[in-house]
Parts: structure tokens; C-alpha cells; sequence
């Protein structure tokens, strides 16, 4: 079960048996928050967007991911496969979330970072055999990796006004450079701090 945080606007871990917009009235004038159906994505979403989150300062997206699907207790295949693929109805509830928290800083390095990885999947991938210009679509691979370099340094001036623990920026910045998408979870806290990679350990 994941620890209590106090910082939390709306904490999932304080619902008991209660789904979140039956803890949290609000969110039950949201479609996607305020939908018993979508309980997990939305816990997720918390987890995921408050800025009091215990994930709040993981800056790989996919480490980001899996890591607030485990606090979140996600189970359902359905709720897990449209948290992994950004589906539509995990989109709207972080959308959602995000307009709560009110970040704006928050909302566009959440925004880019996402798309970044998503641009890096169609840069890795080899040009299809099928293809009918071969050529043409090498260059299109080629012209999105320059732009992606653009992204990758307002991504670093957001990263640095948004997450102040050098540690996690350093360790999570030197991985993107060797390449690593899932950078070890154990570098979330200094060597010697309680982490939050023990918190909810069973």
C-alpha cells in the first residue's frame, strides 16, 4: 500500500474503501475523475500530476509511469494497457488533473517530455521495407532527431526550474545521455535517504 502524502491535494492513499470521487467531491465534476469506472487511471493521474506526489520528481516518463501505477495499485489489464499506450481516457483524466493543479510549467514539460518519447519510438524504428520512398522517409527520421535536440533543451530548462533535487536531475539527465529509456528507480533519492522506492513495499 502506498505511504500517506500529506502534500497531496487529493491523496489516494486516504480514501480507504471509498473510490477517489467519493473522497474527493470535486473530481466528481470532472467525466473522467468522477468516474467509478476509471477509479485506478484516476489515482494514477493523481500520482502522476500532483505536485505533492512521492513520483513528483521521477523525470522519466516511463519510470514516472511505472512507478505511479504502483503506487496507484493499478490491476485491471484494462486500466494498465491504456495507462502504458496514453490512452484516451488516461489522457483526459491527466488533462483533467492538470487543470486542477493549475501548474502551467508543469503542464508543457509533461506535455513535451511525453511527446519527446514518443518521437524517439518513430526515430528508432527502421525504415519499413514497404516503403515506397525509402529515401524521403530517412530524411523525415533524420529532420524530426534535429528538432528533437530543440526539444531536449527546453525539456532541460523546464527540468531545471521545476524539480530542485540536483540528484535526481543529474542521475536521471546522465542516463538519457547513455541511452537508458528506464533509468534505475533506486536513483530517485541519495544514497544514505529513506526513498520513496521504499515506501510501499510489502
Amino acid at each position: 500500500m502506498a505511504a500517506k502524502s500529506p502534500d497531496m491535494r487529493f491523496d489516494p492513499a486516504l480514501t480507504g474503501s471509498k473510490t477517489m470521487a467519493e473522497a474527493y467531491p470535486l473530481l466528481a465534476n470532472y467525466d473522467v475523475l468522477g468516474n467509478e469506472d476509471y477509479d485506478e487511471i484516476c489515482r494514477y493521474a493523481a500520482y502522476m500530476v500532483d505536485p505533492g506526489s512521492p513520483a513528483y520528481e521521477v523525470m522519466d516518463i516511463d519510470a514516472r509511469k511505472k512507478r505511479c501505477m504502483k503506487l496507484a495499485g493499478v490491476k485491471s489489464r484494462t486500466a494498465k494497457y491504456d495507462i502504458e499506450e496514453d490512452g484516451d481516457i488516461t489522457n483526459h483524466a491527466v488533462t483533467q488533473y492538470l487543470s486542477i493543479v493549475n501548474n502551467d510549467l508543469f503542464t508543457l514539460w509533461l506535455s513535451i517530455k511525453t511527446a519527446y518519447y514518443h518521437q524517439a519510438a518513430m526515430v528508432r524504428r527502421p525504415v519499413s521495407h514497404d516503403s515506397k520512398n525509402p529515401v524521403k522517409d530517412q530524411k523525415d527520421k533524420l529532420a524530426l532527431a534535429k528538432a528533437m535536440r530543440e526539444d531536449r533543451e527546453i525539456i532541460e530548462d523546464l527540468e531545471n526550474a521545476l524539480f530542485k533535487n540536483d540528484y535526481v536531475r543529474n542521475r536521471a539527465n546522465a542516463a538519457s545521455s547513455a541511452g537508458m529509456v528506464n533509468w534505475a528507480e533506486e536513483y530517485a533519492d541519495p544514497p544514505g535517504t529513506v526513498g520513496w522506492a521504499d515506501e510501499d513495499e510489502e
